[in-house]
């Protein structure tokens, strides 16, 4: 009932701002806009609450694996994560908003892959599917991808470039990127057997179908990553970092362009993908 999602929704909020602040996942605006989404989102349809903190706990727990080496390879990198309200909202708030539209306009929770299911309510969770599937995907290429022993190939050159790199992709980080959308897709499908909304078999399409959004998704991000937004390495520091400032210009010979001209930054990049992703998934459902 609309009661029961909102007590879960208020829980999920305070869990949520207490538990990323606790253990530095969020800062403080961080906090403020977990609480906000993850509310909205247990209160207006619990699956789509469900995939938003399962990203969240599973993309917070691949931040911090193996941090130490990260923190080798990017200058930016934070340990813990530490992200703020930019980051939490670019990775979350269009998908509660598809939330609070199925909740206003269909309500109910059923397959979204049968017969019976109405166009509205197959089309939003499927927009809810593929926008989480994308942030999933993305972050788990991103954590995972930047171990890769090997250095990973621009996407648009496929020339090696140093680890970390907008738009660097390698094997490893194409694995993480299945694996991410696979999560979503299993977790969707799991949840509706838990709230007996469909039976073992019946909406299973999902699963491939989040996979398939979730890698097109990542593939997107990189592509951008790769052309709108600047990547410099530090060969002294042999790792990746900020993009020098006009005051600097180009003082330091150590300092080298990657790839990229400066129009976007990370969470622009992040967003423009999952956003256009989840439209797709919208129009192909």
């Amino acid at each position: 009932s609309f009661y029961l999602r909102t007590a879960i929704g208020l829980a999920v909020a305070v869990a949520l701002a207490v538990r990323g602040l606790k253990r530095k996942s969020l800062d403080r605006s961080g906090a403020l806009a977990a609480a906000f989404v993850g509310f909205f989102s247990f209160a207006s349809n619990l699956r789509s609450g469900l995939l938003l903190i399962l990203f969240y706990l599973s993309s917070s727990r691949l931040t911090k694996w193996k941090q130490e080496i990260k923190k080798k390879l990017d200058a930016d990198y934070k340990p813990g994560g530490e992200r703020n309200w930019v980051q939490v909202l670019s990775a979350s708030l269009f998908g509660t908003f598809l939330s609070v539209v199925h909740f206003l306009i269909v309500q109910e929770d059923s397959n979204i892959f049968q017969l019976e299911s109405s166009i509205p309510h197959r089309k939003l969770m499927c927009g809810i599917l593929g926008f989480y599937a994308t942030c999933c995907s993305d972050t788990w290429a991103s954590e995972i991808g930047i171990l890769n022993v090997d250095w990973p190939f621009l996407i648009t050159t496929l020339k090696p470039v140093p680890p970390g790199t907008n738009g660097g992709i390698s094997l490893t980080g194409l694995v993480a990127s299945v694996a991410g959308g696979f999560f979503i897709g299993f977790s969707f499908w799991f949840s509706g057997i838990l709230l007996r909304l469909n039976s073992p078999w019946e909406d299973v399409k999902v699963i491939p179908f989040s996979t398939i959004m979730g890698l097109l998704g990542s593939l997107l991000d990189s592509l951008l990553g790769a052309t709108l937004q600047e990547t410099y390495y530090d060969m002294r520091l042999k790792m990746i970092v900020k993009p020098p400032t006009k005051e600097q210009g180009d003082g330091d010979p150590n300092v080298k362009h990657v790839c990229g001209v400066n129009r976007l930054d990370n969470q622009q990049v992040n967003i423009i993908s999952a956003i256009a992703i989840s439209l797709f998934a919208i129009v192909v459902s």
